[in-house]
């Protein structure tokens, strides 16, 4: 899939990709990522915030009491995290946040959260993280980027 996506990204170059990019938004696809970085390596990869708080939610639900841990915290710690303005911050709270679920028996919750949005290729999901004053920190808008990119590759390959 990631070899398609670059060929497309090659083959269908956007007009505003002719300069650097240096940043893309996007929910979590390895092989989009994959291909953009391999097409533009200088590129800073975003990830949605409203993708990881949908995905996040996802680990509590089904587990006892896991809807309310979190309305009630887990869904404060992501956005008190979430507002961190730089990579020290966010790293400590992260620590913090992870082995207070933990603590409180969302252990599997927890793990998850960290391996897939406190890992390197995709923790840029925080407001320090931002390099460029006023960009966004969700992919809502630039969702018809990634729609444009799997409208153009072939389905059998996604």
């Amino acid at each position: 899939m990631q070899k398609n996506i670059v060929n497309t990204l090659h083959t269908n170059k956007h007009p505003n990709w002719k300069s650097k990019i240096l940043t893309v938004m996007m929910d979590k696809c390895n092989a989009i990522r994959n291909a953009v970085i391999e097409t533009n390596p200088t590129t800073i990869i975003l990830s949605c915030y409203f993708h990881m708080m949908k995905t996040v939610k996802n680990y509590f639900s089904g587990v006892s009491n896991g809807n309310n841990y979190w309305e009630m915290t887990a869904k404060n710690h992501l956005q008190l995290l979430h507002l961190s303005v730089n990579h020290q911050i966010f790293n400590n709270l992260a620590e913090i946040i992870i082995e207070k679920w933990r603590i409180d028996g969302f252990v599997d919750a927890a793990t998850k959260f960290r391996d897939g949005y406190l890992c390197d290729q995709w923790k840029n999901w925080y407001i320090g993280s931002i390099p460029e004053a006023g960009q966004g920190n969700t992919n809502n808008l630039l969702e018809s980027f990634n729609g444009t990119i799997k409208a153009l590759v072939p389905k059998s390959t996604i």
